[in-house]
């Protein structure tokens, strides 16, 4: 996942449908939208926004991806992982 900084909407969504494997997760403001997908293809995107002005911040926390991560939080009596819950 990356953060998009510094470039319109509109640009983002045409470079990014160019490409198999990424797409726009959130609209976080107005010149802050956030891309995921394989990580691959989310490094092409990111790339080719830059070439068109854009600015990347990194992003620690994998919230708005559908992509399985290893991740995992304690929750209660409950073993949260992304892709599913497991009971302890």
């Amino acid at each position: 996942m990356a953060a998009i900084l510094a470039l319109d909407a509109a640009v983002i969504e045409e470079v990014t449908a160019d490409i198999d494997g990424v797409w726009i997760a959130n609209y976080n403001c107005p010149g802050q939208i956030v891309i995921s997908g394989k990580k691959a293809a989310v490094e092409e995107a990111c790339e080719k926004l830059k070439a068109a002005g854009a600015k990347r911040a990194e992003i620690t926390s994998p919230v708005f991806t559908t992509v399985p991560d290893t991740s995992v939080a304690r929750i209660g009596t409950q073993t949260v992982t992304y892709g599913g819950v497991e009971n302890d």
